[in-house]
């Protein structure tokens, strides 16, 4: 995990995973998982197609020219309404996943002539990884728990190529939303030739976080937005890029490349969930409130302690923080000292360098899903809570 000088750690998951939590996994011995690596749950219950027409498993479809016809419009429907703004056609592009998506919207923008992409830390490793593996170059923009997390938009240097940068909202393992001033600063020091990607995959909110900036009124800002996943509904598999209009051709070839097919009977729940947006904005509701309830149970544990949590305004991804500023130790020796601590409870985290959060010596991060069973999440806080005020007595020394 050698910083070298960076701002980044190494992304060691892979390596803590094998060392640290592959046994417990493996083995089904989990007393708690807080990070999200194993089983999540939602209450949100829907009413799905229960007699299926056996071509909705023998056949596959995809977004390409008109091929949904009246099934997209319908979904295109509800995305008027949660985003409070009319949409054409050819502005939503359908996809099976957030995954597929940034895929087919990396293909278009290196198609465009991109060659870096600044990606907004923390950020989803997945992404960042797809981007490298087609050749695009990736610039981490840091941000640090002293500065809020917050950067200046002007600190980039683009050196005159084409380039793109990338966001997500709500902030990825942060649960902060983009403020709209924000992200406007970023539109505006685009040039012609550059883009703007939000990845707004956990958005909650309705209307929309970022409703107010319209993908079609500047060629630049392109949106990728989860469906029912953030009602903690994976297994239904459909997610949206929202596109100015003039992309749609080029998003429909590299959605072939992509792999973008479509399961019929994701299509079909997709379409019935649609049919009543009401409905829809309830279940955002509800689950949005959930995640605020349990948030102000696990904050009642951290206080007076070294433990604070981001602060979840959207979203269900958040951190739990660990402040280890005025401890005695290096870094690496308190992390590794945390990471056989949760591995005795038999406890599974995952930690800020696989979040891509920048390095600070005095702070660390441990991911929480908060659609986990309410008792890990607790179980993950009190254990951290324990850890820390050990670290605090020099038990660790």
């Amino acid at each position: 995990m050698a910083r070298n000088g960076r701002a980044f750690c190494s992304n060691d998951f892979d390596a803590i995973y094998a060392k640290y939590f592959e046994r417990i996994i493996a083995n089904g011995l989990v007393a708690g998982d807080p990070s999200g690596w194993a089983r999540t749950q939602t209450e949100i219950k829907v009413d799905l197609p229960s007699s299926p027409r056996s071509e909705a498993f023998s056949n596959y479809t995809i977004d390409n020219r008109r091929l949904l016809g009246s099934q997209k419009e319908s979904l295109v429907s509800l995305l008027e309404k949660w985003d409070h703004q009319p949409y054409s056609y050819d502005e939503i592009t359908i996809t099976p996943s957030i995954s597929t998506a940034s895929l087919t919207v990396l293909l278009l923008l290196r198609s465009r002539g991109i060659r870096t992409i600044f990606f907004e830390t923390p950020a989803y490793y997945a992404t960042i990884e797809q981007a490298a593996s087609i050749g695009i170059r990736c610039r981490l923009i840091p941000t640090y728990r002293r500065n809020r997390y917050n950067w200046t938009p002007t600190s980039i240097r683009r050196n005159g190529s084409r380039t793109a940068i990338w966001l997500t909202q709500p902030r990825f393992a942060l649960g902060a939303n983009q403020q709209v001033k924000h992200v406007e600063a970023v539109l505006d020091l685009l040039g012609v030739h550059d883009f703007l990607v939000v990845d707004e995959t956990a958005d909650m909110l309705w209307p929309s976080t970022l409703s107010k900036i319209r993908t079609g009124a500047t060629r630049n800002l392109i949106k990728i937005r989860g469906y029912t996943k953030p009602l903690g509904l994976n297994g239904l598999r459909t997610s949206f890029v929202i596109h100015p209009a003039s992309l749609r051709s080029a998003l429909c070839e590299f959605l072939w490349i992509a792999g973008g097919a479509l399961d019929l009977y994701s299509l079909m729940a997709a379409v019935q969930i649609a049919s009543d947006a009401n409905l829809f904005q309830s279940m955002l509701s509800l689950t949005r409130n959930r995640i605020i309830e349990m948030h102000r149970r696990l904050s009642a544990l951290t206080t007076a302690t070294y433990v604070s949590l981001s602060p979840m305004e959207n979203g269900y991804l958040g951190s739990a923080i660990l402040n280890w500023s005025n401890i005695q130790g290096e870094y690496a020796r308190k992390r590794q000292s945390l990471l056989e601590f949760c591995s005795e409870l038999r406890l599974p985290i995952t930690l800020g360098a696989a979040m891509l959060f920048a390095y600070e010596n005095s702070h660390e991060h441990v991911r929480l899903n908060y659609f986990m069973p309410g008792r890990d999440l607790e179980l993950g806080i009190s254990a951290l809570t324990e850890f820390s005020r050990r670290l605090s007595i020099q038990e660790f020394e």
